[in-house]
């Protein structure tokens, strides 16, 4: 179906308001991905302040599709609109166009693009019957991001079935980490996510990765609850690898993760992923999701994960397109598929500001710098009271002082260091924010 053969007033984006609806509609999906559930929404809005919009996309009041988008004013722009692994479509009903691809999108394009004069970018799942649509057709052109693929496992079958069926590599080296004494637990304590995200943005940055930021895990742990867990692979009294499971709906996405060297010799991710497995199995979801195949940074990995093949799906999204309003200058935005490793792929050059809160960002330092400056291993929350508890002596105080300066860019004046400025992670985001301004 070309843009030109819609039927005026049929087509409709109507808001989703109620998080119950969003995600009694999620539910009918397809494939439910963690970055258009409500949660994932709202953490982004905690982390950066982008505001989610939930909107389902209809034909004659029959839903269709979902798209949850992250809009935003942005400087010398205006307002851009994301939709990261979106939309995603409901199972086709009777009386539904097909293929319902083109409907979709020409719809959230004029609502955005012509109704609202912002810039939309959207990275859609298709429904398994439509063709890719000829995008330029459709108002939208390549963005020029990597294409998010990934592979979903059935855990449903019994755990003998499963193993049986992966590739003869995977079993190898499933007996070989087994045989090196690995173990496996889960964990929701606060002070293994603390250790676990000061632990993830060291790899996080020695690997070059921007996503996810140890901001956006905290945030989207705050909102998901007992869906998300921390699975955490020991050889004795050696933590070696850890990982954050959030799950939706019927499926568990592994979202984060670190390891340490001795990882890949011990085959920890491997039996990391089987453990995975078998806690989704445990719980009684569908899909584990591998958290996506990376052939040119983990080539040995990704053909590990292609090994769970016979007992799952690999997909790949068609890849990232945007609209511009008319009046948008070429070139005025920019991709840097970073954004402080909230949102990949939405890095814009007239938004270098908007980076993870600075509470945030103080709250991760202090937790680093209590853990390797000071050996503290205890939980490490907002308010936690540096000073007056005894825990950050005077010389120490000047050693995270030198390391705010250097952080933030700023300077701090003797009259500065008083008890209210420094006593807590609070305090201290506090202090930094007014500086800034």
């Amino acid at each position: 179906m070309g843009v030109d053969d819609r039927e005026p007033g049929r087509w409709a984006c109507v808001p989703v308001t109620d998080q119950q609806d969003w995600d009694s509609l999620l539910g009918r999906t397809s494939r439910c991905d963690l970055m258009q559930t409500w949660a994932y929404g709202e953490a982004v809005r905690d982390c950066v302040g982008w505001e989610p919009v939930r909107q389902l996309i209809s034909y004659d009041d029959t839903p269709v599709a979902l798209a949850q988008l992250l809009v935003r004013e942005v400087p010398l722009v205006g307002t851009v609109a994301r939709v990261l692994h979106g939309p995603v479509f409901l199972e086709a009903g009777g009386g539904v166009p097909s293929p319902t691809t083109a409907g979709v999108l020409t719809t959230l394009r004029e609502h955005w693009v012509e109704g609202r004069s912002a810039a939309l970018h959207l990275s859609p799942y298709l429904p398994p019957a439509d063709q890719a649509p000829a995008w330029e057709q459709l108002g939208f052109r390549p963005s020029g991001e990597t294409a998010w693929g990934s592979i979903r496992v059935d855990v449903t079958p019994a755990a003998e079935t499963l193993r049986q069926n992966f590739g003869s590599r995977q079993r190898r080296a499933l007996a070989q980490a087994e045989s090196y004494g690995l173990e496996s637990s889960v964990s929701r304590d606060p002070a293994d996510l603390a250790r676990f995200l000061r632990l993830q943005e060291t790899f996080r940055q020695d690997r070059g990765f921007t996503w996810p930021s140890p901001a956006l895990v905290r945030a989207l742990w705050r909102q998901t609850g007992e869906r998300s867990e921390l699975l955490l692979v020991r050889q004795g009294d050696t933590e070696i690898l850890g990982g954050v499971m959030v799950t939706s709906h019927d499926t568990a996405l592994l979202f984060a993760y670190y390891a340490r060297p001795t990882a890949g010799a011990l085959r920890a991710s491997q039996f990391a992923y089987w453990k995975a497995i078998l806690r989704a199995k445990e719980r009684g979801l569908r899909w584990l999701d591998v958290g996506g195949v990376d052939d040119r940074n983990l080539p040995g990995l990704s053909s590990f994960k292609r090994g769970l093949l016979p007992s799952g799906e690999e997909y790949r999204l068609p890849g990232a397109f945007e609209a511009r309003p008319r009046r948008a200058p070429a070139g005025q935005l920019a991709h840097d598929e970073s954004l402080d490793g909230v949102l990949p792929g939405a890095g814009f050059e007239a938004t270098a500001q908007a980076h993870e809160t600075v509470k945030d960002q103080v709250l991760t330092m202090v937790q680093t710098f209590l853990a390797e400056s000071l050996d503290w291993d205890g939980p490490v929350d907002e308010e936690i009271e540096l000073i007056t508890s005894g825990l950050v002596d005077s010389l120490s105080l000047l050693e995270l002082m030198a390391q705010i300066e250097r952080r933030f860019s700023l300077a701090i004046e003797p009259g500065d260091i008083v008890l209210d400025h420094f006593n807590t992670p609070s305090a201290i985001a506090d202090f930094v924010s007014g500086q800034s301004n």
